[in-house]
This record gives C-alpha cells, structure tokens and sequence, in this order.
C-alpha cells in the first residue's frame, strides 16, 4: 500500500508537466519494489492454486471464484494496470506527446479503486492469521 502510495498514486497526481513536487528516484524506486510484489505474490497465488488443484479439482474450482480469490487477484491486476498505465502517461508527457495538463479520468479512477481493494487485501491476511476476526 505504501509502495503504491508513494509511486504511482503521488506520480498521477504531480504529472503535470510543470509540477515540480514530482521525485523520479522515488518513483522509480516505488515503482522496482511494486513490480516485486507482484511477481511474488503473483507466483504465490499460482503456485497455492495449482497445488489446490492437485488436493482436489472439486476444491480448485469452489475456491476458484471464491471472495478470497477475487481478493488475491483483482488487487495485483489493478495495481499493474496503474504502474504501466502511468508509466506510459509520464513518458508520453516527458516526450511532449501530450500537451495538456489534465489526468485523464481512467487513471484517477484506477488509483481511487486500487487503494481500498489494497487495503482489503491486508485486511483479508489479517483474518486469515487472527483467530478473533474470523
């Protein structure tokens, strides 16, 4: 959450061109530390999924379409599509393809919705190890 926080959620809202809040080693930094959690909990999943479906094909499939799954899952492509989608936004700007300054709205929304599925993320581990919340 931090790593998104401070990469490309801080970096859709400095993109304007002439902002001059905007940290290129923090972004580049938050941005390494992003695509590493992805790649491992990306692997982590797969690899939880793939031995849910040795155990039981019946199990795989419940568990498949399952609230943690979709928890698990939708998180990491959110926070993808965000890291290359404005990625591609910062580098079009820093080339002088795009002339205004405004965000383009699908980015803003990407951000507002990744955040909270982020949290529920954490949220979801937290249960999962807690005893008391389940």
């Amino acid at each position: 959450v931090v790593a998104f926080r401070v990469g490309p959620a801080e970096a859709l809202f400095s993109a304007s061109k002439y902002d001059d809040s905007f940290r290129p080693h923090q972004y580049l930094v938050a941005n390494v530390v992003l695509i590493a959690c992805i790649v491992y909990f990306t692997t982590r999943t797969i690899y939880l999924n793939e031995a849910m479906y040795s155990l039981s094909r019946r199990l795989f499939w419940s568990d498949l379409f399952s609230s943690r799954n979709f928890l698990d899952v939708v998180p990491l492509v959110m926070v993808l599509f965000c890291c290359v989608s404005i990625d591609v936004l910062l580098r079009q700007r820093a080339c002088g393809e795009i002339k205004d300054n405004t965000v383009p709205s699908c980015h803003r929304i990407a951000v507002v919705l990744t955040t909270p599925f982020l949290w529920f993320r954490i949220l979801n581990y937290i249960k999962i190890r807690n005893k008391h919340l389940a």
